[in-house]
């Protein structure tokens, strides 16, 4: 890696690059691993990604430390992959759902094909943070069956309580939850050049 070489190949290489890169001291291994992550996003892949993200701090410019930001110019043109992680999260959210069609399952939490979603995979914390942007484009009545589905994925095996709690913290008035309600939140206000005159 240091000679130039690839040292993140596959997703199985990104544990050892950040603990070689937290060991060696090479702030550039950890801007080549955030590089990779936000290049190599997949609907299948993307909450596993994301979820590593979240679990290595160091991962994040806050969570390296001002010594190794001055150490390094690595980060100038480093990607911001717990960006565009969210942003990937965003645009492609139907399709990491999975299909809230799929009503008459004996198991909801499993799609039409009997496996998980890859929503499932993500993180409340970060699905928290999803459904707080307000930016989800999923219609309310489709919304609430995949937040539901997640929320019972989660919960499998708990009291029922939890079940209940965690949907609770899913849903408004905890979260703007989609686009529809973000919405109603903001002002409608037309801006033209005129406003600036």
């Amino acid at each position: 890696f240091l000679h130039g070489a690839d040292f993140v190949e596959s997703a199985t290489d990104l544990h050892d690059a950040v603990e070689c890169a937290k060991f060696f001291a090479v702030p550039s291994l950890i801007a080549a691993v955030n590089d990779w992550v936000s290049t190599n996003m997949e609907v299948g892949t993307a909450p596993a990604l994301w979820n590593f993200l979240e679990d290595e701090p160091v991962l994040t410019p806050q969570g390296l430390g001002a010594e190794w930001m001055s150490a390094s110019a690595a980060f100038d043109d480093a990607a911001d992959a717990d960006g565009d992680c969210f942003s990937f999260h965003i645009r492609h959210f139907r399709a990491i759902a999975g299909d809230p069609e799929d009503e008459g399952l004996d198991r909801p939490e499993l799609d039409a094909s009997g496996v998980p979603p890859p929503l499932h995979q993500l993180s409340v914390t970060l699905m928290r943070r999803l459904l707080s942007s307000g930016l989800v484009d999923v219609p309310t009545n489709e919304l609430t069956v995949v937040v539901k589905r997640y929320a019972k994925a989660h919960t499998r095996g708990k009291p029922g309580n939890d079940y209940a709690e965690l949907l609770k913290s899913l849903r408004p008035p905890a979260v703007l939850f989609n686009r529809e309600h973000r919405a109603g939140f903001l002002p409608r206000i037309i801006i033209s050049a005129r406003n600036f005159v």
